[in-house]
């Protein structure tokens, strides 16, 4: 135990004479070390600790007591060029995720970054689609992530006020896809009580995109108006037999009662089920009490408009 302090001791004492040939070999030589001497060179001199990160790539995703990784200190520290360097590290091992790691205060370094007005690093982790970095990709990060506070990073930038040099921080995070931190927090209590119906019948289930639910939307709106269009206007073709006022099931299933009958059966299957899956789609959507009365009231005219055209195919 007394050898093992005695080396720390002598590691110690190389951080902080900047020799940094001595922090690998002793490093090297003395695996067991490398977390307390982490924690010491996160607080004396950081170009300890690249070495230590290059000589133990592991070490890199490493926390301190204030659940800090190596990017959260170097930032809090205004160390951007090692910052830089610990990102390059991260790229090269693919470990893209530790970017979003929160320390005890819930805080990523892209909170840190707009809490300090760091512009270059904030283009470094958001880089614009046209931009050539080849740091990160906004796909990384997580730019609506909330902190103990409740707040983005957006909410950050805004509460330690906006100067010449660093208003452009802003834009970045808006083209990003940065809303405020109270609407998060709403979209995240809806998201809490969505309903067992949906989870059960997988329409609302988290795997479901909101594109994929988009351009099932439009689906199901056109083909209900379809629907709804070949019943106001049904083919002259379907008019010209008649159908008799009375009919028994035999008829329907031996197929013996005029094409205008299927016809407007078929297509009433079709809106119906069209128009339940709108509206178990907008559900969860706000105000969907509003979209359930506008749909229950195209059911009725819908009704009413095959009422009507049957009635007159009878004449």
């Amino acid at each position: 135990m007394l050898a093992t302090n005695d080396f720390f001791t002598t590691l110690e004492d190389a951080i902080k004479r900047n020799n940094m040939e001595e922090v690998k070999l002793s490093v090297t030589n003395n695996p067991e070390l490398l977390d307390s001497a982490l924690q010491f060179a996160w607080k004396h001199n950081f170009q300890a600790q690249l070495i230590l990160v290059s000589s133990c790539k592991e070490s890199i995703a490493k926390e301190n007591l204030q659940n800090e990784t190596a990017l959260h200190v170097a930032l809090k520290s205004h160390q951007c060029r090692v910052f830089e360097v610990l990102v390059e590290e991260i790229k090269k091992l693919k470990q893209e995720e530790i970017l979003n790691r929160k320390d005890d205060e819930g805080n990523t370094v892209l909170h840190i970054a707009a809490k300090y007005k760091l512009t270059e690093i904030v283009k470094l982790l958001l880089p614009s689609d046209c931009s050539t970095s080849t740091f990160t990709s906004r796909a990384v990060m997580r730019v609506n992530t909330l902190n103990r506070k409740g707040e983005i990073a957006l909410d950050v930038y805004h509460q330690n006020g906006r100067d010449i040099t660093s208003r452009g921080i802003g834009l970045i995070l808006y083209e990003a896809g940065a809303v405020e931190g109270r609407l998060v927090r709403q979209i995240e209590t809806q998201e809490s009580l969505q309903s067992p119906l949906q989870d059960r019948d997988g329409i609302g289930r988290p795997g479901w995109s909101l594109e994929t639910r988009n351009v099932l939307l439009v689906v199901l709106v056109m083909i209900a108006g379809a629907a709804f269009g070949m019943t106001c206007n049904i083919p002259a073709v379907f008019l010209k037999e008649k159908p008799s006022a009375i009919f028994s099931a035999s008829d329907v299933i031996s197929g013996r009662l005029p094409g205008v009958f299927y016809l407007l059966v078929l297509n009433t299957a079709g809106f119906v089920m069209s128009m339940f899956t709108i509206i178990v789609l907008v559900s969860s959507l706000p105000f969907w009490t509003v979209l359930l009365f506008l749909v229950i009231t195209v059911f009725i005219v819908y009704f009413l408009v095959v009422e009507q055209n049957y009635a007159q195919s009878l004449n």
